[in-house]
This record gives structure tokens, sequence and C-alpha cells, in this order.
């Protein structure tokens, strides 16, 4: 369980573009995300750094619903079968 802290970023452009950074591991990533059937968000990594190691390639982290969206917050869940077993998820940005 990770709780964000005031330092992490989350910027959603109204082009597609993601672009993140969090505090933990130091860590920064910049994606394309897409939004379908009204209340689904997929977003795909396309690069990512860690503690100062850089990783290139494309990832994702499947599909999460948007729960609630507010003109100040917004609330995405995940709850999906791995090959690692049950996999929950939920994310709360606030403004």
């Amino acid at each position: 369980m990770y709780y964000g802290t005031p330092a992490d970023h989350y910027i959603f452009t109204k082009y597609a573009n993601m672009y993140i950074k969090s505090a933990l591991y130091n860590y920064t990533d910049t994606g394309v995300y897409t939004i379908a059937d009204v209340n689904e968000l997929t977003w795909v990594n396309s690069y990512s750094s860690e503690a100062g190691s850089v990783v290139r390639g494309l990832t994702s982290d499947g599909t999460f619903i948007i729960t609630s969206l507010t003109a100040h917050s917004l609330v995405l869940t995940q709850n999906a079968f791995t090959p690692d077993g049950p996999r929950f998820e939920v994310i709360t940005f606030k403004k």
C-alpha cells in the first residue's frame, strides 16, 4: 500500500499524454492514456526512471474503472485476475 505525498504529481493532458512524478523511489514516467466506454481508463507507459535507472519500453497496468470524477478528484479502481492471482487497486487523485 502506498499513500502519496505532496511531492507526487500525475498530469493528464487533453492530448492524452500522462506524466507521473512519484516521490516513492524517485520515480518518473510518461505514457499515453485512453478513455473508453465512458468510464474506463487505460494507459501505456513508454518511459520510466527509478532511482536514476532508465527503462524504456511499453507496459500497461490494464484497465481502470472511473469510479468517481469531480472537479477536484478522480478515483480509479481495478479488479482483475492476473497470472499472479487477483489484483485489486484503488487510486485516488486530488487536485
